[in-house]
């Protein structure tokens, strides 16, 4: 009896199972007539048997991978190569020579004549649903399928299915040799995951123990550490069945419930549940994509591109800490063997437009072009999904493949709806930027992955984030938007008391009666002089952070906006040296203009107007650099990082906050001990100027009182940003 009369027909209605079941067995039977090759087994006997399935869908799945199998044994060197045109003539079910499938075409460009590991678009993954693609022939993954629980392979018993994908199936299993529980990828022998995450080692990547290959089965076995918490895709499952909004409650229900289902109880000590059970979820939502954005950038530092980001593939811990798995795609430029294309594929919803159109035989792109700003723009869109409960696009209705990636690149490319936008600014604004930056459709304009966790790192943190984005109007917008006026008042508010002081001091005890007038002229013409200069130079210091402050939209390097950073964060100690310096100069040009116009000075004259106009720089360069200071750290740092962040650039300043606190200690002692060594010099030499030294006395309390203020709120924001 031939092997196709032993086969039932299918009657009644469609059973997908059913289907299947028979499928595995049309497939497995193909598959051994090759095997026994030569001769070539006939196609069309089996294509005619797909008659019994009486689902034009299913027929259509079924001849297409009937083909795929005759593409792989054809094209070894004892079997003639046909191409796909003969296949779509003969069979029309399989579509048109315009628009053939992607899978066959892909496979036709792997396999076929000329081809190379480096050639085409390798290993494309196309399925009938956006969601679930798959890599391999459904003849080489076939047996990693019939796998149940209760059966043993190799070191395990196959406890329970923890999940099943066109890859491969997991299993909860029990290793007998080391009697514990792990997660048992059942996959075909093919690709390089196992070599890929033997090599990475990071807490928020799921650790893979080792893996076994049945070489007789040609299937591979890893086993890895059994993450008992479900995965993101179960909590954003688990708010659509109850239709409820996604929040910290339901986040640690679905945690716990997990958990139970697994035999475990919840942790009874866990900070890290505590904080989760209490944040705001856009807290939750930015802790979580931190944590898994420092696993990607830990991975792509070891030169491997995940491809594949998206909730499911994001495990949870008893503790609530994501894992991030499955790297099946991903590409390791450090494996032996792996090429971009030969694991080229990812699921279809979370990819970014190059790699979609990287992903379609029919466009030019290939799978080498595509970088890490996939994964960037993958965690984009599912962090959206995490955080609002809905995909960022539209879903795409069913159809052809290629006609779905077109319509789905196109989606992409016009970006996030205005509506869209502005729901991420309302859960949470920084969070939101950085959601909207990774889904840039230009790779170029995303955020570094070590950039956006920098970010999602800064908007999981209250204090931070409320720092760097305060909610609605606020004193520090003001000051943003009209720096001018703040800067003058501090600048020649001082300057202005410092003057009036060292004049009616200079006056009365360095300058006769008769050379009063001739001091005050002199007076004029330095005052006219220096002032125009300071504040030439004034606006010089301040020009970078002014320009970045007045067009947030303006297209800056890096580079740029480090060194407009950096400017600002200096802004106060430069304009403090300015002072000194120009004071000190002043205290020298005094007397000298005077003696070249005929004054008659003292030979004290020659001391008091340097000693006193030095004094007095230092005493007002370091009121200036704490008031210029408080000003940079707490309203325009804040402003000027955003606007980094907005470019998809972190700017690090440690370096400069660690020169900042060094210079808060030694304008601290400046500013106490040179009030106290004039007023010391001003009560031993100058014992009868009871005004002076009651003047200079006044004006330092209340000089001091203001500097602790300031102390007090530059301290705090220095802490905070201590933490970005």
């Amino acid at each position: 009896m031939e092997p196709h009369e032993t086969q039932s027909s299918q009657s009644g209605p469609f059973d997908s199972d059913t289907a299947w079941d028979f499928l595995s067995q049309l497939i497995d039977e193909f598959c051994t007539q090759w095997e026994a090759a030569p001769p070539a087994p006939k196609f069309a006997p089996f294509a005619e048997r797909l008659g019994q399935i009486n689902d034009a869908a299913f027929r259509r799945i079924g001849l297409i991978e009937l083909v795929k199998v005759e593409f792989e044994f054809r094209s070894r060197d004892s079997f003639q190569w046909r191409e796909l045109a003969f296949y779509l003539d003969h069979w029309p079910e399989l579509g048109s020579a315009s628009e053939p499938p992607g899978e066959l075409v892909n496979e036709a460009r792997r396999l076929g004549p000329g081809s190379g590991s480096g050639s085409g678009k390798a290993a494309l993954l196309m399925d009938l649903e956006p969601d679930a693609t798959h890599t391999l022939s459904l003849h080489q993954v076939r047996q990693a399928h019939q796998l149940e629980p209760g059966n043993s392979i190799d070191d395990f018993d196959l406890l329970s299915r923890l999940g099943r994908g066109a890859f491969a199936t997991v299993f909860l299993a029990r290793q007998i040799s080391m009697q514990r529980l792990v997660a048992l990828k059942v996959s075909a022998d093919q690709g390089h995951e196992g070599p890929t995450l033997a090599k990475l080692n990071h807490p928020n990547i799921v650790r893979v123990f080792d893996q076994r290959v049945l070489t007789e089965k040609s299937l591979r076995l890893m086993y890895m550490e059994y993450v008992a918490g479900g995965s993101l895709a179960d909590v954003i499952k688990k708010s659509k069945e109850q239709n409820r909004r996604l929040n910290s409650e339901l986040f640690v229900n679905v945690l716990d419930e997990k958990l139970s289902d697994a035999g475990n109880a919840p942790p009874v000590e866990s900070q890290n549940r505590s904080w989760l059970a209490l944040a705001e979820w856009p807290k939750v939502v930015a802790k979580i994509g931190a944590q898994i954005a420092d696993a990607i950038a830990y991975t792509h530092s070891e030169g491997v591109l995940h491809r594949d980001i998206k909730p499911a593939n994001v495990l949870l811990d008893e503790h609530g800490y994501p894992k991030l798995v499955d790297f099946n795609i991903s590409y390791g430029n450090k494996v032996t063997g792996a090429t971009a294309a030969s694991s080229f594929g990812g699921s279809l919803s979370y990819m970014s437009p190059e790699q979609l159109e990287a992903f379609n035989p029919t466009h030019g792109r290939t799978a080498e072009e595509v970088d890490g700003a996939c994964d960037v723009y993958a965690l984009g869109v599912a962090l959206y999904e995490l955080l609002t409960g809905e995909y960022p696009f539209e879903k795409v209705e069913e159809c052809e493949p290629v006609e779905m990636i077109n319509r789905m690149v196109d989606q992409r490319n016009q970006g996030l709806s205005k509506q869209k936008q502005s729901e991420l600014s309302t859960e949470d604004h920084l969070l939101g930027m950085t959601i909207r930056g990774a889904l840039a459709p230009d790779a170029q304009s995303r955020p570094g992955i070590d950039s956006m966790q920098k970010q999602l790192q800064c908007a999981a943190d209250d204090q931070v984030s409320r720092y760097l984005a305060p909610p609605g109007r606020s004193w520090r917008g003001a000051i943003c938007r009209f720096p001018w006026p703040f800067i003058l008042a501090i600048v020649f508010g001082v300057a202005l008391v410092a003057t009036l002081y060292v004049i009616a001091y200079n006056a009365e005890e360095s300058v006769s009666p008769e050379d009063q007038n001739l001091f005050l002229a002199n007076r004029q013409i330095i005052n006219r002089t220096i002032y125009p200069i300071g504040f030439v130079l004034l606006i010089g210091l301040f020009w970078k952070t002014y320009r970045l402050l007045r067009s947030e939209d303006q297209q800056l390097s890096a580079q740029q906006l480090g060194a407009a950073i950096e400017s600002n964060l200096s802004f106060g100690h430069t304009v403090a040296l300015l002072f000194m310096g120009l004071w000190t100069v002043c205290g020298f040009l005094f007397p000298v203009l005077m003696s070249i116009r005929g004054a008659e000075l003292p030979s004290r004259a020659w001391i008091d107007f340097p000693l006193s106009h030095f004094l007095a720089g230092f005493i007002c360069g370091a009121f200036v650099f704490f008031g210029l200071t408080f000003l940079s750290i707490v309203a325009w740092h804040p402003r000027l990082m955003m606007a980094a962040m907005k470019r998809g650039k972190h700017i690090e300043t440690q370096a400069s906050v660690g020169r900042i606190q060094t210079r808060l200690y030694w304008y601290r002692v400046i500013a106490i001990g040179a009030p106290l060594v004039a007023i010391a010099t001003l009560v031993n030499f100058r014992t009868t100027n009871t005004v002076a030294v009651s003047y200079l006395s006044i004006l330092t309390i209340v000089g001091l009182a203001a500097i602790s203020i300031a102390i007090s709120r530059i301290n705090k924001a220095v802490k905070i940003l201590e933490r970005c």
